[in-house]
């Protein structure tokens, strides 16, 4: 059983939350020079920039305590020359942290079960079926942008998309 296990292991962890910090890319690099490398010149103050790193609860963000996912929301921009027909760009607006309805591992406890998943096996009832729910808050300043339906063209084409990046640990 234990190589299933282990094979399991990555899917079992994404129901559980982490703790991250956002870290400027200056940070990033000082922290570990190793791992970021500068890939801008000069400060910006662009959403790719931010970086994360796993932190204990008391150092990581409000928004960043118990979260799994880096949601991205992105726009689609279309070329405003008829002379220039070039594809539509997708263009990052916003990024923002997933946020969890409740705690799946307080209510693995409640079920009666001290962990999600343990070497002896034969648990995976606890996990193997269940839905995984959480949620990608919109950004405030898409918020009327999505509840009007201005986002969705005429022909149903929709002008805003979101990225759900896991947070790998």
């Amino acid at each position: 059983h234990l190589p299933d296990i282990l094979r399991l292991e990555p899917q079992v962890s994404l129901l559980q939350h982490v703790s991250v910090q956002r870290l400027s890319e200056k940070e990033a690099v000082q922290l570990a020079p190793e791992l970021w490398k500068n890939s801008t010149s000069g400060s910006s103050t662009s959403t790719e920039d931010v970086r994360y790193r796993l932190a204990p609860m008391e150092e990581s963000d409000v928004d960043g305590q118990f979260t799994r996912f880096i949601c991205r929301f992105y726009g689609t921009q279309f070329s405003s020359s008829d002379q220039q027909k070039q594809q539509p760009q997708s263009v990052l607006i916003q990024e923002v942290l997933s946020v969890y309805p409740y705690n799946y591992e307080y209510v693995s406890y409640r079920k009666g079960k001290p962990t999600m998943l343990s070497p002896k096996g034969k648990d995976n009832q606890y996990f193997w079926t269940s839905v995984l729910r959480f949620q990608c808050p919109v950004p405030k300043r898409l918020q009327h942008l999505v509840r009007s339906g201005r986002s969705v063209l005429s022909d149903g084409t929709p002008t805003l998309h979101v990225d759900v990046v896991p947070i790998r640990t």
